[in-house]
């Protein structure tokens, strides 16, 4: 124990500790027992920690550096929705552009586009896996994918006559 700790020690003994002690033992409300233990608690450092380091959290996933680089276009569209970027894309633009009939629109400061929630729920639907992977690919929580799994979905299947989806035929 360092200079500065004992002196915080000795003041909090002092200030807090010492003047409860006999006060209480004037009322005979703690026994001697209770008085070591308070004793000792107080004296373990318990109530001296240090003050927290700032911690810094990112979010990363390959969404972002796929959506940054037009490299992935074919390879990396097509293992994770089984469809070209361009499809995609028209697949995402009827999605938004009917969005405002069923949910309300989407605020300013919000985290996860309509993009981001056409591309997780085309992940989940298109592969085996279970929400939470389709959720940590894309860098979100399970519970968020889930809703917005829904939320998609209910605008896809809520205007299914007006949302015809034709995807680009195949090369083969």
């Amino acid at each position: 124990m360092d200079d500065f700790e004992a002196t915080l020690l000795l003041t909090f003994l002092t200030t807090v500790i010492i003047p409860f002690v006999t006060a209480a033992a004037s009322f005979s409300i703690l026994t001697a027992s209770d008085t070591t233990i308070l004793a000792a608690s107080s004296a373990d450092g318990r109530c001296f920690k240090r003050p927290r380091v700032r911690r810094f959290a990112s979010r990363v996933s390959q969404w972002e550096e796929v959506q940054a680089n037009n490299i992935f276009s074919n390879g990396w569209f097509r293992d994770e929705f089984r469809c070209s970027r361009g499809s995609f894309d028209k697949i995402e633009e009827l999605i938004s552009a009917h969005w405002e009939l069923v949910w309300p629109r989407l605020g300013i400061n919000v985290v996860f586009s309509t993009r981001d929630r056409v591309a997780v729920t085309m992940n989940y639907l298109m592969h085996s896996g279970n929400v939470a992977e389709a959720a940590k690919r894309f860098g979100m929580c399970k519970a968020s994918a889930l809703n917005y799994i829904h939320q998609v979905c209910t605008v896809q299947y809520g205007n299914l006559v007006i949302l015809s989806i034709y995807l680009e035929k195949s090369q083969r």
